[in-house]
């Protein structure tokens, strides 16, 4: 979905450009670049649960392309400043992975934590991933 907000006159209301009910979520959030384009996450339940990564034009709303099976039901992403995307799914993986014109091409993945529902936290080049019994810090200014 996407909001136009006109600004200077007091009674103007956002107006709706589009929506889509399939780009429905549980409770994950998405990431947006400087191209215009959003990163979002999409569930499934049937016939095994899922949750997907796609890519979508701001404006228009139209999908350039989906990862599917990201994860079972929490994907959470943070969009680095090189455009790449870094991804912590509910089993506690963790991924890096370039947006691509018609495809998100997974760089490199690692097991960060046990399961999880939080989203990561990139910070000053440490990465902290969060589970049930810890919080995890990794010093991504150490790789080469």
């Amino acid at each position: 979905m996407s909001l136009t907000i006109p600004v200077g006159n007091e009674t103007d209301v956002p107006t709706l450009q589009w929506w889509k009910q399939d780009l429905s979520s549980y409770f994950s959030t998405g990431a947006v670049d400087v191209n215009g384009l959003a990163f979002i996450v999409t569930n499934q339940l049937m016939p095994l649960p899922r949750a997907d990564v796609r890519c979508l034009e701001i404006e228009s709303g139209d999908e350039k392309w989906i990862a599917q099976g990201m994860g079972y039901f929490h994907v959470g992403i943070i969009r680095l400043a090189d455009g790449k995307l870094l991804t912590l799914n509910d089993a506690g993986t963790v991924a890096l992975s370039e947006p691509a014109a018609k495809e998100l091409i997974q760089l490199a993945t690692g097991k960060a934590c046990g399961g999880t529902f939080c989203n990561p936290v990139l910070s000053d080049g440490y990465l902290y991933v969060r589970d049930a019994s810890a919080v995890t810090c990794f010093n991504l200014n150490a790789i080469p």
